[in-house]
């Protein structure tokens, strides 16, 4: 519940950063019940998900604080 509640407020979101921040919130809670659910595939995808923001994150967030 927590996972969509969080993509939700994500989608509604302008600023890029905000909508990273919040769906990095909401990647474990899909994380975890895709694996409760035994829905590997969706695991997978969620890894993707996951390494992906924080690849975005460190690219475009952390890089300007350090500039």
């Amino acid at each position: 519940m927590l996972g969509i509640i969080f993509e939700i407020m994500a989608l509604w979101l302008t600023k890029e950063k905000n909508i990273r921040i919040l769906s990095m919130v909401a990647a474990p809670f899909w994380l975890a019940y895709n694996l409760a659910n035994s829905a590997y595939g969706s695991v997978v995808g969620n890894v993707f998900v996951i390494i992906s923001i924080i690849v975005a994150m460190a690219r475009l967030d952390f890089k300007k604080k350090t500039e």
